[in-house]
């Protein structure tokens, strides 16, 4: 019998699918009593029966509650199937685009930009304090969410491979098996598992912001394995030299965010929230911006969207393709990356991966002279294309 056909954990009815992957499914349904609209994952019979996929879900089911903070995407219930026992979680049903199809768009004013880091950090901070690391920071799973009285508010998605700080706790990270995106994966993410702590968020957060500024990631690479090489033997350039037009300040305080050590970058995302805000002042005393008086407000340009692919370490295991261009000032290096909108938020599609390859990386598709495909980003998990979702993105 189908799931469409029948009420899952026998309180949810099926409505659409919204997404399937390797792991399983999400889609829209109704709890059968109330009527109220969820978004509901339901993993496979056969992953619900091995243990690290369980440990996964447990995780990401019990970290928002942990956490407590409207900037997380909400988990309503969770339980198993009566009839299969498939494991199954009941979220918020998001309406909004993913931060990475906004980023596309180009031509965002800094402040915009500024503010949705701020509304990042504030419940990326309160998951800090309470000892919890994300561990999968990325423009895909981040979610612009509008609400009913038309207003917007930035959503955390995946809280799946979040790692419990607490070392006397039993986790599956303890394995040493690195779990992440390779663009937005700090050195000893890469190396070991056990080596993360918050410092690892905080520079998937300055990764972001130098790819939201930018236009491309700070490290790139022909293959996702060829990204974390770089990330952990190489210094990325200055932000200052591929974007002059950032503030000095923020262009500093994003180039601290990727030092190589932990100990070199602010301490968590409380820390970094306080000097963002901090460097904020900076730039609107120093140098007068107004709100949207950094971004000239023209279009990103770019290339076709291209073909995605990383570390398969999305929650439903699945990929599906998108549009990679992101949106910052400066010109990419030759070869490597799109042009920009000469004085805008330009989008720089980069090199592009796909399932396979050295270390589950994967291998990018031939070429990579200017305007190639975009650069790849992890496999979406839960990746949607539906409204509601944004395209092709990780919504849940």
């Amino acid at each position: 019998m189908s799931l469409e056909s029948r009420l899952i954990g026998g309180r949810y009815e099926i409505v659409r699918k919204i997404a399937e992957g390797g792991m399983g499914a999400v889609y829209e349904a109704k709890h059968n009593l109330s009527k109220k609209s969820v978004a509901l994952k339901v993993l496979f019979e056969h992953i619900g029966k091995d243990e690290a996929a369980r440990q996964r879900f447990l995780r990401e089911v019990s970290a928002p509650a942990q956490i407590g903070h409207d900037g997380i995407v909400e988990v309503y219930d969770a339980g198993f199937d009566i009839e299969d026992g498939s494991l199954f979680v009941a979220m918020e049903l998001l309406d909004g685009d993913p931060m990475s199809d906004r980023l596309a768009r180009g031509g965002l004013p800094l402040d915009t930009l500024l503010d949705w880091f701020e509304q990042i950090l504030d419940p990326l901070s309160a998951a800090h304090a309470k000892g919890i690391v994300h561990r999968d920071l990325k423009p895909e799973n981040v979610f612009m969410a509008t609400k009913r009285d038309g207003s917007e508010v930035v959503k955390i998605l995946d809280f799946g491979i979040a790692r419990d700080l607490d070392a006397s706790k039993g986790n599956v990270t303890q394995t040493g098996i690195a779990m992440g995106t390779p663009h937005y994966m700090a050195p000893e993410q890469a190396m070991s598992a056990r080596d993360v702590t918050a410092a690892a968020d905080v520079w998937a957060i300055g990764a972001m912001m130098y790819e939201a500024l930018a236009g491309r990631p700070p490290f790139g690479g022909e293959t996702a394995s060829a990204i974390v090489v770089n990330a952990c033997t190489k210094q990325h350039e200055p932000l200052a030299q591929l974007a002059p037009s950032v503030p000095p300040a923020l262009g500093a305080l994003v180039d601290r965010c990727l030092s190589k050590e932990p100990r070199d970058r602010p301490s968590d995302a409380g820390a970094l929230l306080g000097e963002l805000r901090r460097v904020r002042g900076e730039i609107g005393s120093v140098s007068g911006l107004a709100a949207g008086g950094f971004a000239s407000g023209l279009p990103a340009t770019g290339a076709p969207p291209g073909p995605t692919g990383a570390l398969a370490t999305g929650p439903l295991g699945g990929s599906s393709p998108h549009g990679t261009a992101r949106v910052g000032p400066g010109t990419p290096a030759p070869g490597a990356h799109g042009t920009p909108q000469p004085g805008s938020f330009g989008s720089s599609p980069g090199q592009g991966t796909g399932p396979g390859g050295p270390l589950g990386y994967g291998t990018p598709p031939p070429g990579s002279g200017p305007g190639a495909p975009g650069y790849g980003t992890s496999p979406p998990g839960y990746g949607t294309s539906q409204p509601g979702y944004g395209t092709s993105q990780p919504g849940y």
